[in-house]
């Protein structure tokens, strides 16, 4: 897929077009090991608190690496339904 210029795009087709990049990047066999990557770095598959004393501002800088792995996921799959 190329990458074009969305300067003139109206928001709607910002958005598709977003949602086919990430579905692009998901499919991708590069992109799928970077996401894979991240889902080990950054607690997909698990908690993100790991000791008996929960840091607030360690519990929320974990989450937020967390929450743009889940963000790339969903956009990923968004723009898979979106082809079909």
């Amino acid at each position: 897929m190329e990458i074009e210029n969305s300067e003139n795009l109206d928001p709607q087709e910002e958005l598709k077009r977003m949602h086919a990049l990430y579905a692009t990047f998901s499919q991708n066999a590069i992109g799928q090991q970077v996401l894979e990557d991240l889902k080990k770095r950054f607690h997909y598959h698990s908690t993100t608190v790991r000791t008996d004393v929960i840091d607030v501002n360690e519990l929320a800088y974990a989450e937020g690496q967390r929450s743009v792995v889940l963000f790339l996921i969903q956009m990923g799959e968004i723009g898979k339904q979106a082809d079909k």
